[in-house]
Protein backbone atom coordinates (compact mmCIF):
# COMPACT_ATOMS: atom_id res chain seq x y z
CA UNK A 1 0.00 0.00 0.00
CA UNK A 2 1.54 2.93 -1.07
CA UNK A 3 1.04 5.40 2.16
CA UNK A 4 2.72 2.50 4.00
CA UNK A 5 5.79 2.82 2.08
CA UNK A 6 8.68 4.15 3.95
CA UNK A 7 11.17 4.22 0.82
CA UNK A 8 13.04 7.32 0.46
CA UNK A 9 16.08 9.11 -1.56
CA UNK A 10 17.17 11.93 -1.90
CA UNK A 11 19.13 13.02 -4.97
CA UNK A 12 21.61 15.89 -4.52
CA UNK A 13 21.34 18.11 -8.37
CA UNK A 14 22.96 20.75 -9.26
CA UNK A 15 20.15 23.05 -10.13
CA UNK A 16 17.35 22.02 -8.25
CA UNK A 17 14.89 24.73 -9.91
CA UNK A 18 16.10 23.78 -13.23
CA UNK A 19 14.81 19.88 -12.57
CA UNK A 20 11.76 21.15 -10.71
CA UNK A 21 11.19 23.13 -13.69
CA UNK A 22 11.23 19.74 -16.04
CA UNK A 23 8.85 18.08 -14.05
CA UNK A 24 6.15 20.00 -13.60
CA UNK A 25 6.38 21.18 -17.46
CA UNK A 26 6.18 17.70 -18.39
CA UNK A 27 3.07 16.43 -15.97
CA UNK A 28 1.06 19.53 -16.67
CA UNK A 29 1.95 19.05 -20.80
CA UNK A 30 0.87 15.20 -20.10
CA UNK A 31 -1.92 15.51 -17.20
CA UNK A 32 -3.16 19.10 -17.63
CA UNK A 33 -2.34 19.37 -14.22
CA UNK A 34 0.94 19.41 -10.76
CA UNK A 35 -0.79 16.67 -8.75
CA UNK A 36 0.14 18.33 -4.61
CA UNK A 37 -2.17 15.47 -2.85
CA UNK A 38 -2.68 11.62 -3.20
CA UNK A 39 -0.38 9.14 -5.08
CA UNK A 40 1.33 10.10 -7.26
CA UNK A 41 2.26 13.79 -6.08
CA UNK A 42 4.69 16.48 -6.56
CA UNK A 43 5.94 18.93 -4.19
CA UNK A 44 6.32 22.80 -4.33
CA UNK A 45 10.00 24.01 -4.06
CA UNK A 46 10.49 24.49 -0.03
CA UNK A 47 13.56 26.42 0.97
CA UNK A 48 14.65 24.41 4.26
CA UNK A 49 18.01 25.05 6.77
CA UNK A 50 20.32 22.73 4.79
CA UNK A 51 19.15 22.96 0.82
CA UNK A 52 16.17 24.15 -1.60
CA UNK A 53 14.10 20.81 -2.17
CA UNK A 54 11.32 19.00 -3.76
CA UNK A 55 9.60 15.81 -3.32
CA UNK A 56 8.24 13.21 -5.55
CA UNK A 57 6.04 10.35 -4.67
CA UNK A 58 5.27 7.84 -7.56
CA UNK A 59 2.71 5.39 -7.20
CA UNK A 60 3.51 2.38 -5.10
CA UNK A 61 4.56 5.48 -2.36
CA UNK A 62 8.23 5.20 -2.90
CA UNK A 63 9.13 9.23 -2.43
CA UNK A 64 12.62 10.90 -4.04
CA UNK A 65 13.45 14.54 -2.31
CA UNK A 66 15.71 16.21 -4.93
CA UNK A 67 17.64 19.09 -3.50
CA UNK A 68 20.77 21.23 -4.02
CA UNK A 69 22.48 22.21 -0.83
CA UNK A 70 22.11 25.57 0.44
CA UNK A 71 25.57 26.82 -0.14
CA UNK A 72 25.16 25.86 -3.67
CA UNK A 73 22.56 27.79 -4.87
CA UNK A 74 23.05 30.93 -2.66
CA UNK A 75 19.21 30.54 -0.97
CA UNK A 76 20.91 30.70 2.47
CA UNK A 77 16.91 29.89 4.03
CA UNK A 78 15.46 33.72 2.87
CA UNK A 79 12.11 32.25 3.74
CA UNK A 80 12.88 29.65 6.72
CA UNK A 81 14.03 33.00 8.57
CA UNK A 82 13.28 36.03 10.19
CA UNK A 83 15.29 38.69 12.45
CA UNK A 84 12.96 39.45 15.26
CA UNK A 85 14.46 37.36 18.21
CA UNK A 86 10.68 37.27 19.49
CA UNK A 87 9.36 34.96 16.83
CA UNK A 88 12.55 33.88 15.34
CA UNK A 89 12.25 30.12 17.11
CA UNK A 90 8.64 30.14 16.64
CA UNK A 91 8.97 30.71 12.90
CA UNK A 92 11.82 28.56 12.09
CA UNK A 93 9.48 25.48 13.74
CA UNK A 94 6.47 26.66 11.94
CA UNK A 95 8.38 26.72 8.34
CA UNK A 96 9.46 23.41 8.95
CA UNK A 97 6.31 21.95 10.15
CA UNK A 98 4.71 23.36 7.22
CA UNK A 99 7.70 22.46 4.57
CA UNK A 100 9.80 19.93 5.78
CA UNK A 101 7.75 17.56 7.79
CA UNK A 102 4.86 18.92 5.22
CA UNK A 103 2.10 18.67 8.36
CA UNK A 104 -0.53 22.10 7.65
CA UNK A 105 -2.65 20.26 10.61
CA UNK A 106 0.68 21.11 13.35
CA UNK A 107 1.49 24.24 11.86
CA UNK A 108 -1.35 26.08 11.86
CA UNK A 109 -1.88 24.83 15.75
CA UNK A 110 1.66 26.00 15.80
CA UNK A 111 0.38 29.82 14.37
CA UNK A 112 -2.60 29.47 16.41
CA UNK A 113 -0.27 29.37 19.73
CA UNK A 114 2.71 31.42 18.86
CA UNK A 115 1.32 34.45 17.10
CA UNK A 116 -1.33 36.67 17.13
CA UNK A 117 -4.78 36.47 15.44
CA UNK A 118 -4.13 39.65 13.77
CA UNK A 119 -0.86 39.20 12.65
CA UNK A 120 -0.56 42.72 11.43
CA UNK A 121 -0.22 43.29 15.21
CA UNK A 122 3.18 41.80 15.41
CA UNK A 123 5.77 43.93 15.80
CA UNK A 124 8.72 42.98 13.56
CA UNK A 125 10.28 44.17 10.11
CA UNK A 126 8.04 44.37 7.25
CA UNK A 127 9.88 41.73 5.48
CA UNK A 128 10.00 39.16 8.98
CA UNK A 129 6.22 40.44 8.54
CA UNK A 130 5.58 39.48 4.91
CA UNK A 131 7.31 36.24 5.29
CA UNK A 132 4.95 35.47 8.40
CA UNK A 133 2.08 36.05 5.95
CA UNK A 134 3.26 33.92 3.09
CA UNK A 135 3.68 30.76 5.79
CA UNK A 136 -0.16 31.57 6.95
CA UNK A 137 -1.50 31.99 3.30
CA UNK A 138 0.06 28.47 2.34
CA UNK A 139 -1.36 27.28 5.85
CA UNK A 140 -5.05 28.06 4.59
CA UNK A 141 -4.52 27.39 1.37
CA UNK A 142 -3.54 23.52 1.91
CA UNK A 143 -5.98 22.84 4.48
CA UNK A 144 -8.88 24.94 3.13
CA UNK A 145 -8.47 24.78 -0.61
CA UNK A 146 -9.17 28.40 -0.72
CA UNK A 147 -6.95 31.47 0.12
CA UNK A 148 -7.43 33.36 2.96
CA UNK A 149 -8.84 36.76 2.07
CA UNK A 150 -7.79 38.32 5.43
CA UNK A 151 -4.08 37.03 5.15
CA UNK A 152 -3.71 37.72 1.12
CA UNK A 153 -5.27 41.60 1.29
CA UNK A 154 -2.44 41.82 4.12
CA UNK A 155 -0.03 40.74 1.51
CA UNK A 156 -0.69 42.58 -1.30
CA UNK A 157 -0.72 45.33 0.93
CA UNK A 158 2.56 45.09 1.27
CA UNK A 159 3.77 44.53 -1.54
CA UNK A 160 1.94 47.73 -3.16
CA UNK A 161 3.88 49.44 -0.41
CA UNK A 162 7.31 47.93 -0.94
CA UNK A 163 10.06 48.68 -2.80
CA UNK A 164 9.48 46.94 -6.04
CA UNK A 165 13.47 47.31 -6.67
CA UNK A 166 14.80 45.32 -3.74
CA UNK A 167 15.82 42.08 -4.18
CA UNK A 168 14.27 40.83 -1.19
CA UNK A 169 10.75 42.39 -1.40
CA UNK A 170 11.00 40.71 -5.59
CA UNK A 171 11.46 37.24 -3.79
CA UNK A 172 8.22 37.95 -1.83
CA UNK A 173 6.04 38.74 -4.48
CA UNK A 174 7.58 35.41 -6.54
CA UNK A 175 6.82 33.05 -3.93
CA UNK A 176 3.45 35.07 -3.42
CA UNK A 177 2.68 34.37 -6.68
CA UNK A 178 3.88 30.81 -6.29
CA UNK A 179 1.56 30.32 -3.70
CA UNK A 180 -1.78 32.05 -4.96
CA UNK A 181 -0.96 30.34 -8.56
CA UNK A 182 -0.83 26.62 -6.63
CA UNK A 183 2.14 26.00 -8.76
Amino acid sequence: MPAENPQMCYVEVEDVNRIYEAFTTRLKQRTGKIPRAGIPRISKLKDLADDRRFLITDMGGNTLIVGTPNAEHGDQSFYRTIGSEAYAQHFELLFDLMYSKEDSQAALRMLEKFFPADLGTIEVHPLDLAKIHLVALDIHLQLHNEVNAEVDDALKAMLTNCDAEDPNWQRIARQYEDIVSGE
